[in-house]
C-alpha cells in the first residue's frame, strides 16, 4: 500500500496555490459565528438536525438523501465501507485524486486503472469496455483532479445503465466552479452516489466537511456505517454560518473564473501549455522546467503542486487559481522564473 503523504506543514507564509484551497478564506459570517460560539457548544456532544435541514434546503433535496461526512475523505470510506467487499474489482480512470486509491488499498479491493485520452479528457469508451460483469464500482470525478476536466453528462448516464445495481461513484468536489451536477439522476440511477465537499469554493477546508447525495435507501444503508459524531459541534455550526452567505462561495468561484482565463491567457503567451479546466486550477506542462519553477515559485512566496508522478502528468504542474492580486504576482513571478 502507498503512503499518501502531502506536503502540509509550514504553508501558512506563502500565496497556497497547490491544494486547491479558496485562496481568500471562507466567509466572514463564519468567522463572526465562530466568535459567538460557546464552552457549552464545545462541551456537549454536537446536534445535527438543524444543519442538516439547512443543508438540505441549500442543495433542493430532502435531509434523506444527504449525509454529511468528515471530509469528502470519509464519505468515499463509508461509500466503500457501504457497498464494497474485501477483492472486489473497481474500475478507477487516471490520473485522479489520490485518496480514492489510499481508501480502495485498505479496503484491499482489486483496482483496475483506466488511462485518460492523451488530450486527458475522459476515456468514455476505454471505461465502458473496463466494467465487466464482475466490477463492482467505478470511480468519477468531475471535474477531475488533476486535470481539470469534466465528464459528458451522457457518459455518466451510460456508465450508470451499463453498471445496473452496482456503484457509480462521483465526486462533484468543484461543483460551484462548473455549475454541473449529476444530483437530478439520484432517483433514477439508484446505483448513483455523489461526493460535494465545503473544502474548496467554501473555504472550509480545515473544518472538515464533506457530503454524500444519494436515493434514500443508499443513505439509509451508508447512515448505518457511519459514525454518529463524526462532525465536531464546531464544524455544523460554522457550516450553517457559512449556508447563510452562499453568495460568498459563488463569488468566488466567478472570480477565480475570470482570473483563470486571465492566468491562461498569460500562460499562452509565455509559451506554456495549459489544460482548459472546469474546476479552480490550472494544469500547465513546463516539461523539463517543471521542477526549477516550482521551487523558484516557492523562493517567491507562491506555492503550486508538481503533478509528474501521475500517469500522463510528467513535467506538469498543477496552479490553484486564487484572487486577481494572487494571480498577478505568480505571473510575475513565472515570468522572471521563465526569463532566467
Amino acid at each position: 500500500m502507498r503512503p499518501y503523504n502531502p506536503p502540509l506543514e509550514g504553508r501558512r507564509a506563502y500565496i497556497r496555490l497547490d491544494f486547491n484551497e479558496n485562496s481568500q478564506g471562507c466567509s466572514p459570517k463564519v468567522i463572526d459565528a465562530l466568535k459567538q460560539i460557546d464552552r457549552h457548544t464545545i462541551a456537549a456532544y454536537p446536534e445535527y438536525n438543524a444543519f442538516r435541514k439547512k443543508l438540505a434546503e441549500f442543495m433542493g433535496l430532502s435531509s434523506s438523501r444527504i449525509l454529511p461526512t468528515n471530509a469528502s475523505d470519509e464519505g468515499i470510506m463509508t461509500v466503500f465501507q457501504t457497498f464494497l467487499d474485501a477483492r472486489n474489482r473497481i474500475v478507477l480512470p487516471v490520473p485522479t485524486f489520490a485518496m480514492f486509491t489510499f481508501y480502495a488499498q485498505v479496503l484491499d479491493l482489486e483496482i483496475v486503472e483506466v488511462l485518460y485520452n492523451p488530450d486527458l479528457s475522459f476515456p468514455v469508451e476505454q471505461t465502458l469496455m473496463a466494467l465487466t460483469p464482475d466490477t463492482k464500482a467505478v470511480v468519477l470525478v468531475s471535474p477531475n483532479n488533476p486535470t481539470g476536466t469534466s465528464i459528458p453528462r451522457n457518459a455518466i448516464i451510460a456508465i450508470a445503465e451499463k453498471m445496473k445495481d452496482r456503484l457509480v461513484l462521483l465526486d462533484e468536489a468543484y461543483y460551484e466552479f462548473n455549475k454541473t451536477t449529476a444530483a437530478d439522476l439520484i432517483e433514477k440511477y439508484r446505483n448513483l452516489i455523489i461526493l460535494r465537499t465545503f473544502s474548496k469554493a467554501f473555504g472550509m477546508a480545515g473544518l472538515r466537511l464533506g457530503i454524500i447525495i444519494s436515493c434514500e435507501e443508499n443513505i439509509a444503508a451508508m447512515a448505518k456505517a457511519h459514525s454518529p459524531y463524526s462532525i465536531s459541534a464546531l464544524t455544523a455550526t460554522l457550516a450553517m454560518a457559512a449556508l447563510d452567505d452562499p453568495d460568498y462561495a459563488f463569488a468566488y468561484a466567478e472570480q477565480v473564473r475570470a482570473n483563470k482565463a486571465v492566468l491562461q491567457k498569460e500562460l499562452t503567451a509565455m509559451g506554456i501549455k495549459s489544460l482548459a479546466s472546469d474546476a479552480n486550477f490550472i494544469l500547465a506542462r513546463f516539461n523539463d522546467k517543471c521542477k526549477a519553477i516550482e521551487q523558484g515559485l516557492k523562493e517567491n512566496g507562491i506555492l503550486v503542486r508538481d503533478r509528474s508522478s501521475d500517469p500522463l502528468l510528467q513535467g506538469c504542474l498543477r496552479i490553484t487559481v486564487g484572487t486577481s492580486e494572487q494571480t498577478e504576482k505568480l505571473i510575475k513571478s513565472l515570468r522572471r522564473q521563465l526569463k532566467n
